[in-house]
This record gives structure tokens, C-alpha cells and sequence, in this order.
């Protein structure tokens, strides 16, 4: 056990090795931030392209999003192009990856604050040249700050919210967020079928309970939604 761990430890230095490149991070016309997750956490991101996006009006931003959350960002005016990944298929993956190599990105922003090997691999295949992430917890025995790949880590207090976790990417740019509000930008007739479909339930109060988590210990299971209706 002690060997493959040393084994693993050997190859993720290896793999995050990167020689340093001389870029001023305040001079990024191009910017990718990783965020192929998880609705909620696509929600609570939507602060960090704004706050960028009002600093820096000329900068570029895209995002490599998940088939599940990219809905997240419909009709986001901070948000250039937004990106599909699958996260579990690295070679379906590759054609999309190799298209952003091409962009050849200034800038990329992975938000994961645990050390995360697909991560790395589509780091690596992108190739930009400064990479900011949130304070890595290590892997292997290898401590986050040995990882030559990541030029920036943000700060992460314990009982800090992750919308300020991620927010605090943002600092190498010199940006201090005024605004920590979520965005989202509903069309019209989305907002009038919301209405409409409220209506029907005028005279009763309204409650409602999201029975999905990230985790299996999160989700409400129908045993428990009957309890608790």
C-alpha cells in the first residue's frame, strides 16, 4: 500500500510539473473558468463572472460547464461562450479540450479545492498560461502547494460560504467584489409560465422541497417525502 501511494505521489508531481511562464495575470484577454458540476454550484458562481466582467468590461469569459447546469448561464450577459464537458469521459471530451488549446487561453480557473486528476488532465491538454484554484488539501502525501501547475491559490477559512471561497479567485486580478448576488436571466415567457403556473395555487401557501442532493445522504427518498407531506 505504502508503495502505490508513493507510486501515485510520484506520478501527480509528475503530471502537474509545469515550467513558469512570465505573464501579468491583470493583462488576461481571455479567461476559461471550470465549472462542470452541479446546478447549485453553477447558481452560486454566477457572482464571479459578473464582479470579472465589470472590472475588466474588454475580458473574454467562457465557461466549460456540465450538460446539466450550461442552462444556468441562458441569456447571461457576462458569460461569452459557454462550453459542454462530460466530466466522466475524458475522450469524448478531447475534441472539445483541443478546440480550447486552440483559444489558447490566458488564463484558466479550476474551482475544485481538492485534488482532482481528470481536472489536471484537461488542464494540461488546454495548456493556459496561468492556472488559479481554490487551496488544494493534497493527494498521495503530496501537499496542494507542491502542485507546480496551479500558479494561484485563493484562501479558504473554514467556515467560509463557497460563494465566497470562489469569489476569492478573483483576487489575483485585483478584483474586490461589491456585489455577491446570483444572476439569472429569465425570458419573459419563462417568467410568465412561472407565473401562470403559480396561479392555479393562488389560494393555498406554497412549499417547495427539492428532493435531489449531490450526495446519496442528501436526497430525499419517497419514504421520507410522505413523512414529511
Amino acid at each position: 500500500v505504502h508503495s502505490s501511494k508513493k507510486l501515485k505521489a510520484y506520478f501527480l508531481r509528475l503530471l502537474t510539473h509545469k515550467k513558469t511562464t512570465t505573464f501579468d495575470i491583470k493583462n488576461a484577454r481571455n479567461i476559461l473558468f471550470f465549472r462542470y458540476d452541479r446546478i447549485g454550484d453553477m447558481v452560486i458562481t454566477t457572482p464571479v463572472f459578473r464582479e470579472l466582467k465589470r472590472e475588466y468590461p474588454e475580458i473574454n469569459i467562457s465557461v466549460l460547464a456540465s450538460n446539466t447546469n450550461q442552462n444556468v448561464l441562458h441569456n447571461n450577459p457576462y458569460v461569452d461562450k459557454v462550453y459542454i464537458n462530460y466530466k466522466n469521459n475524458l475522450f469524448r471530451d478531447l475534441p472539445t479540450l483541443l478546440k480550447l488549446r486552440n483559444k489558447k487561453y490566458d488564463v484558466c480557473v479550476e474551482f475544485d479545492h481538492s485534488v482532482i486528476p481528470h481536472s489536471i488532465a484537461r488542464l494540461r491538454i488546454i495548456k493556459p498560461k496561468k492556472i488559479i484554484s481554490v487551496v488544494k488539501e493534497g493527494r498521495y502525501g503530496v501537499k496542494g502547494s507542491e502542485l507546480e501547475l496551479y500558479d494561484y491559490f485563493t484562501e479558504k477559512s473554514k467556515d467560509a460560504h463557497f460563494q465566497d471561497i470562489w469569489l476569492n479567485t478573483l483576487s489575483p486580478f485585483g478584483v474586490t467584489p461589491k456585489s455577491k448576488q446570483y444572476d439569472l436571466f429569465c425570458t419573459e415567457q419563462q417568467k410568465r409560465k412561472a407565473v401562470d403556473f403559480l396561479l392555479q395555487f393562488q389560494k393555498k401557501i406554497i412549499i417547495g422541497i427539492n428532493l435531489e442532493g449531490a450526495v446519496k445522504g442528501k436526497k430525499i427518498t419517497s419514504d421520507k417525502l410522505e413523512e414529511i407531506c
